[in-house]
C-alpha cells in the first residue's frame, strides 16, 4: 500500500442518499496528499455503488467491503488498521469538509506537534429533527468559552493543555464538547500510547476517545469552522428508539463513567475531578447511571433492554454491589 499524509476515512453504512456529497467534498480538498478509504459495514442499499462509482473516476479512492456488520466502533477502528496516511481524518457519510480543512488542520499540528488537531464546526439540523435532538445541540457549550485566550479570533488556533481539558470535562461530565469525528485530525502517532475506538459504545465512543486522549496530551485548537456536521431523522445521532435508544442514551453514559472512574488512562481526569470545587466522583455519577438504568428496565417490558444492561455489567465488574452501596451512602449524605 503507498503510503500518504492523510487518510480521510469513511466509514459507511446505508449512507447512499448522503455520501456523493461527503466525498466531492473529500475530494475538493486544496491539500493534495490524501487518500479516501471508504470501509462499508455491510450495507444493503446502494452505498457500496456510489463508493464504487467515485473510485472508477479517482483513484486516491478506495473501497472495502465488510463481510457481515462490525458495527460503529468497531468499524471505525477497521478503518485505522486499512488507512495508509500518517494523519487519519475521520468523515461521516453524511458530513462534509471545507475545501480547506486538510491544508488548515495540518498546518496547525504540524506547527503545533499536536497529536490532536480540533477545528469548529457547523451543525445542520434538517427539517423534521425532533424538537430534543435540536434542544441538545442548542444546549452544547462551546469551545469559545471553554477554551477562552486574550485577543481570540477567527482563523486563529491556539495549544489546550490536558489539564484545560480535564477541567472542561469536570465542569461537563458527558458532554462532547470537542465535536464530532469530522471536526477532529489525528496523528497515527495517538495509537503508539492510546488504545482504540471502545467498541462496548455506540454512540460515545468518539468522545470516549477524544477525551481519553486530550486529557494526556492536549490539542490544537483552530478557530474555524472547517466541516458539517449533519443532523436528520435517519442519522446516528436521532434515529435511535426503543432498546438502541436505552443503550445510546442510558448505558453509553453508564459506560463513559465507569471509564472515567476505573480506566488507568483516565487518571489525571480524576485527579482534577478530586481537586474541583466542589469534587466530582464519577464513581457516584456512574451509579446514578446505574440506578437509572436498572429504574428503566423496571418500567419497561422490554427483553433487550434488560439483557443490554446485564451484558454492561457482565463487562464491568466495578458496576456491581460496592458501587451500589457507594451510592447508597452518598443518598445518606445528602439527606
Amino acid at each position: 500500500m503507498t503510503a500518504c499524509l492523510v487518510s480521510i476515512c469513511v466509514p459507511t453504512f446505508n449512507g447512499a442518499p448522503w455520501l456523493a456529497a461527503c466525498l466531492e467534498s473529500a475530494l475538493s480538498q486544496t491539500l493534495s496528499d490524501f487518500e479516501v478509504l471508504v470501509v462499508d459495514d455491510a450495507s444493503d442499499d446502494g452505498t457500496v455503488d456510489v463508493a464504487m462509482g467515485f473510485a472508477a473516476r479517482d483513484s486516491r479512492v478506495r473501497v472495502e467491503r465488510n463481510p457481515e456488520r462490525l458495527g460503529l466502533a468497531a468499524n471505525w477502528n477497521r478503518c485505522l488498521e486499512l488507512a495508509n496516511g500518517t494523519w487519519i481524518k475521520f468523515l461521516f457519510q453524511d458530513d462534509e469538509l471545507a475545501t480547506t480543512c486538510l491544508d488548515r488542520m495540518i498546518t496547525v499540528g504540524e506547527e503545533a506537534e499536536a497529536e490532536i488537531v480540533v477545528c469548529d464546526r457547523h451543525v445542520d439540523v434538517s427539517e423534521g429533527t425532533s424538537d430534543r435532538v435540536r434542544e441538545y445541540f442548542a444546549s452544547l457549550p462551546r469551545m469559545d468559552d471553554l477554551f477562552k485566550r486574550p485577543g481570540d479570533e477567527a482563523g486563529s488556533w491556539d495549544v489546550v493543555l490536558p489539564e484545560e481539558v480535564c477541567q472542561a470535562l469536570v465542569a461537563h461530565p458527558g458532554v462532547n464538547f470537542f465535536g464530532e469525528p469530522a471536526a477532529v485530525l489525528l496523528n497515527r502517532s495517538v495509537f503508539e500510547h492510546a488504545d482504540v475506538f471502545n467498541t462496548e459504545m455506540i454512540q460515545l465512543c468518539d468522545l470516549e476517545f477524544t477525551a481519553r486522549v486530550a486529557s494526556n496530551v492536549g490539542f490544537a485548537r483552530v478557530r474555524e469552522e472547517l466541516a458539517t456536521f449533519r443532523v436528520h431523522e435517519r442519522s446516528t445521532s436521532a434515529a435511535n428508539a426503543g432498546a438502541q435508544e436505552f443503550r445510546k442514551d442510558v448505558l453509553d453514559t453508564l459506560v463513559l463513567f465507569h471509564e472515567y472512574a476505573f480506566v488507568r488512562d483516565f487518571a489525571k481526569l480524576r485527579k482534577a475531578a478530586k481537586e474541583a470545587q466542589p469534587s466530582v466522583s464519577f464513581s457516584v455519577l456512574a451509579a446514578r447511571e446505574l440506578q437509572r438504568a436498572q429504574r428503566d428496565c423496571r418500567e419497561s417490558d422490554d427483553a433487550e433492554m434488560r439483557q443490554a444492561l446485564d451484558d454492561v455489567l457482565s463487562a464491568h465488574p466495578n458496576l456491581s454491589r460496592p458501587l451500589w452501596q457507594l451510592w447508597h451512602r452518598v443518598r445518606k449524605q445528602l439527606r
